[in-house]
């Protein structure tokens, strides 16, 4: 009698699925997922026979490209473009490491806060946030940034959206340094012509 009673509520109840649907899918499906496309479903976010993004939707993850966008920066570049590095280096030929270690004491030369400095390290990494601070020391170097601590503030900012160019600024301040390089010794010379008497 009682197995009678089971086998009659199990002909009559609905089929178990899933909550999701099958939770492993076709066998044919790829077996990776791309995060870029996950979306989350609030329970009332079918409407119309249609599954429809809720309040508990994820926005798709951006994927973030390299800080520096391939840019090939050396402690080289880094001295070229940012004078205060230059200044604070025991050696005419650093490292990557003397750079890196000289750095936070550019920060502190440019009022640029512990915070920032550290969440720039975090977000871009140490070497790509150096890179950056030498930007920012040779905009400051140049007049045009009144507020280094705000700039690698934005920059950091805009790395998180997608939208820094660090490769661009890097090569601009280059061909600043290259230019001034190339008028220096003009300067020079020119210092040393005395007035014609004659």
């Amino acid at each position: 009698m009682m197995r009678e009673t089971i086998r009659a509520l199990l002909d009559v109840a609905p089929p178990l699925v899933a909550a999701e649907g099958d939770p492993w899918g076709s066998l044919e499906r790829p077996l990776n997922t791309d995060t870029n496309h996950i979306i989350i479903l609030s329970e009332d976010a079918v409407a119309d026979g249609e599954a429809k993004p809720g309040p508990c939707s994820v926005q798709p993850v951006l994927e973030l490209t390299e800080p520096l966008r391939g840019f090939p920066v050396t402690p080289a570049l880094i001295l070229r473009i940012a004078p205060q590095f230059r200044d604070l280096l025991p050696t005419a030929k650093p490292s990557y490491r003397d750079i890196i270690d000289v750095a936070w004491h550019v920060c502190r030369h440019l009022s640029i806060s512990q915070d920032t400095w550290g969440t720039a390290c975090l977000t871009l990494g140490r070497w790509e946030a150096t890179a950056a601070l030498a930007a920012v020391a040779g905009r400051h170097a140049a007049g045009e940034v009144r507020s280094p601590n705000g700039l690698l503030r934005r920059m950091v900012q805009l790395y998180e959206t997608g939208e820094l160019y660090l490769d661009r600024t890097l090569r601009s301040l280059m061909t600043r340094a290259s230019q001034v390089a190339e008028q220096s010794p003009t300067k020079q010379m020119s210092s040393y012509i005395q007035p014609s008497i004659y």
